[in-house]
């Protein structure tokens, strides 16, 4: 509720402001900019028709390539109202281009974003910049956050979590904030959805010192870490926010006609592991897969005592399917009196479990199953 409240008296403040400064703003240029590579392409497509029915809002679009294969090239390319450019990697640190699988193979850990807008910067020091990840969608509503980055200098919105739940440990000392209390529970920014206005001296001192973070791949991929407890760039533009702003950012992208993460295809939560089956099983359904409850329509677990981390709400409206392989405890599942009723359990066929069905535990045939519920999920 108290997000809400923010969000609607944050709105009305903009729109106030707006109306005695709004000869300044109408003179203002907004470009909009991202970033794709060839596994990304389809989402980029749909932000492409969105954008040509509501192009007027900004004065460009910017495209940038990430090692982009020529068939998209050309696709971009025979679009007149996009300016493509292809972001040059070899000007930059080797992990730019890097995937890593313990951070989901996130090309560069999007490090290249703040080097991508600082190249802008160093174009055009009045623009005003929109960063939109190539799966977002938007409509008119957006001319709020325009408002807002023209105002402030820089926006964005507040992710889950604090600094510190997001940011691996190794990388809060060397960015010497360990100690800080009040910046390590500061809330964690959106790196999907950026505003900057280049005109603004703080925005640029923010831009830069993120820049200047994520060319340290130690920064980027610390040792020892993974998706879980790091989030590269997002991670490092929280810590630069606060560093040199204190105000309260939004929370609902929806106050500002910004829809955020529209895969439509990444439905599987893969939500622990045993037996390694999950980091196999991620290489194949890496680009159907996502990583949070809330976006996923089904939960894949592994381990019986990882029910207590799925909230009740979200057996009504996911389907969790739970592989019990012949090493697990099941005991550990009977403590869960009412969940067990509302999930699918599949059990090895030597185990003396009445409430499952029975499997033959190999990986093809675990497989197999997500497979065919994913495909349920996809033709429903």
């Amino acid at each position: 509720m108290n997000n809400l409240l923010n969000d609607i008296t944050l709105i009305i403040s903009i729109i106030i402001k707006n109306i005695f400064d709004r000869s300044k703003k109408e003179n203002q240029d907004f470009t909009l900019v991202t970033a794709v590579d060839d596994l990304h392409f389809e989402y980029l497509e749909n932000l492409l028709k969105n954008y040509k029915k509501v192009k007027g809002r900004f004065n460009n679009f910017i495209v940038y390539g990430l090692n982009l294969s020529d068939e998209y090239k050309f696709k971009i390319h025979s679009l007149e109202y996009i300016e493509f450019r292809e972001f040059k990697f070899e000007n930059y640190p080797p992990h730019f281009s890097m995937r890593v699988k313990e951070h989901n193979n996130k090309i560069g850990g999007f490090a290249w974003k703040p080097a991508i807008i600082l190249e802008l910067y160093n174009e055009q020091k009045n623009w005003n910049v929109i960063w939109l990840d190539s799966a977002c969608l938007f409509d008119y509503r957006l001319t709020l956050f325009k408002l807002l980055t023209y105002l402030r200098g820089f926006a964005s919105f507040h992710s889950t979590g604090n600094v510190k739940d997001w940011t691996y440990e190794s990388v809060l000392k060397r960015s010497n904030i360990q100690d800080k209390d009040e910046l390590l529970n500061a809330r964690n920014l959106m790196g999907g959805v950026l505003g900057f206005n280049f005109t603004n001296a703080n925005a640029i001192k923010l831009l830069k010192s993120w820049y200047k973070l994520c060319l340290d791949s130690k920064n980027i991929f610390p040792e020892g870490s993974n998706i879980s407890n790091h989030r590269h760039d997002q991670s490092l533009l929280s810590i630069c926010y606060w560093q040199n702003f204190k105000e309260s950012l939004p929370m609902n992208t929806k106050f500002f006609g910004i829809k955020i993460q529209n895969w439509p295809n990444k439905i599987l939560y893969f939500f622990d592991e045993n037996k390694n089956y999950r980091e196999v099983l991620l290489k194949k359904y890496l680009f159907y897969s996502t990583t949070t409850n809330s976006r996923c329509k089904i939960i894949i677990l592994f381990k019986p005592e990882s029910l207590k981390f799925i909230p009740f709400r979200l057996l009504f409206t996911k389907k969790v399917l739970l592989f019990l392989s012949p090493e697990t405890n099941i005991e550990k599942f009977y403590q869960f009196k009412l969940k067990k009723y509302f999930i699918l359990t599949y059990t090895a066929k030597d185990i003396n479990f009445n409430k499952s069905k029975k499997i033959n535990f190999i990986l093809s045939e675990v497989d197999k199953i997500i497979y065919k519920e994913y495909m349920k999920q996809i033709n429903a």
